[in-house]
């Protein structure tokens, strides 16, 4: 860790963070234990205390204690004025955003084009997939259960805690789970579930009752209608970073719809080239990748305009 970072952290208590200091403040707090931290010190800020001032240095050492980074004596005084002027400073960063409420709700939301991963306070990690947020109380768990509200998708693995049950609200699905591996999607026409490992129940939010839902098996919502589908559970964790692309026997249909979940960009094509099927495993697939693959495999050559890309059969 960068000696420095104590001063890049009361830089940005102070709002003043240069760009390329605010980049070097987004990587650390990528880091579990630096959110956990974070965290922590937010607390420390929301506590009542006999004096309207609190100390850098004493929530820089809470902040640093796990790693071991020696902190300068500067102190400064933080009003109220500081404590909005840090939410400013997060909102404004171009990457992953962390929000907090003087309600103690903590939402965290993906700005990124890539998955965020966030340790939760219960040791359950979440995969945020690119365009995502969710929010959940502090403590998580309260009232004998646990919950998180999802906008967007998400991939989860929830620690094991039968007494405190694990609840997600995305959309138009509400997931019940105790300890397990899934995968929650919400598009504009289709809602899913899937299960990697472990137990699921989930139902409409509009049902009174569960459906349980076994492993290698999605609850899909389409419109009104739901099913229980098979898949192979070897793909999903293939693709969970969005920067892994698995196509089998794949349309174009399907290989455009899977290009915009994970670049926000669009295909545009003859229908013709649906009779042509793409085989192909991408790891650590960049856009520029991915379409040198295509035009390839289905013998187009790629043109790009803006975040379009034309398919032009050769």
């Amino acid at each position: 860790m960068n000696k420095n970072i104590d001063q890049i952290l009361v830089k940005a208590l102070e709002n003043v963070l240069s760009e390329e200091e605010k980049i070097l403040f987004n990587e650390w707090m990528q880091e579990e234990d630096h959110q956990k931290e974070f965290f922590l010190l937010k607390e420390q800020w929301e506590k009542p205390t006999s004096t309207p001032s609190f100390s850098v240095e004493e929530g820089l050492q809470l902040l640093h204690q796990k790693i071991e980074i020696p902190v300068k004596t500067k102190t400064r005084s933080i009003s109220n004025f500081w404590k909005f002027s840090v939410a400013a400073m997060l909102l404004i960063i171009p990457c992953a955003s962390y929000l907090f409420s003087q309600k103690d709700v903590q939402e965290i939301i993906n700005t990124t084009d890539s998955n965020m991963i966030v340790t939760l306070e219960d040791g359950t990690e979440v995969h945020l997939y690119p365009n995502a947020s969710f929010a959940y109380e502090s403590p998580l768990s309260h009232q004998n259960k646990r919950s998180v509200q999802l906008q967007g998708s998400a991939f989860f693995k929830v620690k094991s805690d039968v007494d405190h049950p694990f609840y997600v609200f995305s959309d138009q699905l509400e997931t019940k789970v105790t300890g397990t591996t899934f995968e929650v999607v919400e598009e504009e026409e289709v809602s899913k579930v899937s299960l990697i490992e472990g137990k699921v129940k989930v139902k409409k939010k509009s049902d009174d009752n569960y459906i349980k839902i076994r492993p290698n098996e999605s609850f899909v919502m389409e419109g009104t209608n739901t099913q229980i589908m098979r898949f192979s559970s070897e793909k999903l964790l293939f693709e969970k970073d969005h920067k892994s692309l698995w196509f089998q026997e794949a349309s174009i249909d399907e290989v455009a719809k899977r290009l915009y979940e994970a670049y926000r960009i669009k295909l545009v094509y003859e229908h013709s080239l649906n009779e042509v099927k793409l085989n192909a495993k991408i790891k650590n697939a960049s856009l520029q990748k991915v379409m040198r693959i295509i035009e390839f495999s289905l013998d187009v050559t790629v043109k790009q305009e803006g975040n379009l890309y034309y398919l032009i059969e050769n």
